[in-house]
């Protein structure tokens, strides 16, 4: 059987990897939406808005699967996951707590797409995607500070090296933007690395019913706090949109994307460290710019492919468990050291009989 610590490793690479492809799907549909005409369809809001609906039927899915094919109760299903609403007393949170709760997490959910819709605008998905890895180095950072993190030399060298890749991939000539756009993907990176945090603090570790019950809870807020801003956007035209010339493929395609994403995102959060998700959006990058070059039509120079090779060799600083190595082979030399002061100790003595 698998230790602990290998499952951890699987599981990191398999998360890692399911949300950087889900991002880039998602990202790379958003630019297709929000590109495709300009004069009738450009509206981020309405996106981040139509794409968190989806959330709303995972958990009565679920709920309906583990009813149907296990002998579970109505009960028991609803009580593990209604835990999430409820204080370290037992009881469930005031009506007003949960409020408040709803419309932050909402606001830190929503707000990054919003954001991204917006700059990829003025911006190529690659450098969107290369200048919002820096969220990594704040979740390691928020993670140290809020979360009581044990502060790792690979880790924080991983991310080095991945930031010094995407600094390469940023001098590509294909990666220049206007300042906007750069602005908005900044504080994108920084409301992302607030909300990963914030939802370990908060959550701590949850379980798979946990997670989709806490998604569609999230969907029904995004109804009910987001679709008249949502309707006011597209009135007075801040939100373009001519209903009827909808790009509903890739709005749709990144609406069941962005599902995925946020599946694989809070689950990696609750279950291993929000490190896990900014280093997704590491992995995403390379992702994101193959696509751009294969389908889009950029160059690309040597230094995207260095680059690519520094993310990933920071994937691997900050994915698999070096400190924990390097533990057990110093305890292992202590051990053989202490052994053979024993022996020789042992030895003297016999001599001395």
């Amino acid at each position: 059987m698998a230790s602990k610590g290998a499952r951890n490793i699987i599981l990191s690479v398999a998360i890692t990897f399911f949300i950087a492809s889900c991002t880039t799907v998602a990202n790379q549909l958003a630019k297709n939406a929000l590109t495709y005409d300009k004069e009738k369809f450009a509206a981020p809001f309405f996106m981040a808005w139509f794409g968190t609906l989806f959330m709303i039927p995972l958990y009565p899915i679920y709920f309906l699967i583990r009813k149907i094919f296990t002998k579970a109760s109505m009960d028991e299903i609803n009580g593990e996951a209604f835990e999430i609403l409820e204080g370290k007393d037992g009881r469930i949170y005031k009506e007003l707590v949960l409020g408040l709760g709803s419309f932050t997490f909402l606001i830190l959910w929503t707000g990054p797409p919003y954001l991204f819709g917006v700059s990829v605008q003025f911006i190529s998905v690659s450098a969107a995607t290369g200048i919002g890895s820096l969220s990594a180095a704040m979740v390691f950072l928020f993670s140290i500070i809020f979360l009581g993190a044990e502060f790792s030399w690979f880790k924080a060298a991983g991310i080095a090296v991945s930031i010094a890749g995407v600094v390469l991939l940023s001098l590509d000539g294909n990666f220049t933007g206007s300042v906007l756009g750069v602005c908005l993907i900044l504080l994108w990176a920084f409301i992302t690395a607030v909300y990963n945090t914030a939802f370990k603090k908060v959550f701590g570790d949850l379980s798979l019913a946990q997670v989709l019950f806490y998604q569609s809870l999230l969907g029904l807020a995004d109804f009910i706090w987001n679709t008249i801003p949502m309707l006011v956007l597209a009135f007075f035209d801040y939100d373009r949109i001519v209903w009827e010339s909808i790009p509903w493929l890739p709005v749709i395609g990144n609406g069941i994307a962005g599902v995925a994403f946020a599946f694989g995102a809070n689950l990696g959060i609750a279950m291993l460290n929000p490190l896990v998700v900014s280093i997704a959006f590491l992995v995403g990058i390379p992702m994101n710019a193959a696509v751009d070059i294969i389908f889009r039509g950029l160059d690309a120079g040597p230094l995207v492919y260095i680059g690519g090779v520094l993310i990933a060799i920071g994937f691997c600083f900050t994915s698999l468990p070096f400190d924990d190595w390097i533990r057990k082979l110093t305890g292992k030399k202590e051990k053989d050291a202490e052994s053979d002061i024993k022996d020789s100790k042992d030895t003297k003595s016999s001599d001395l009989s």
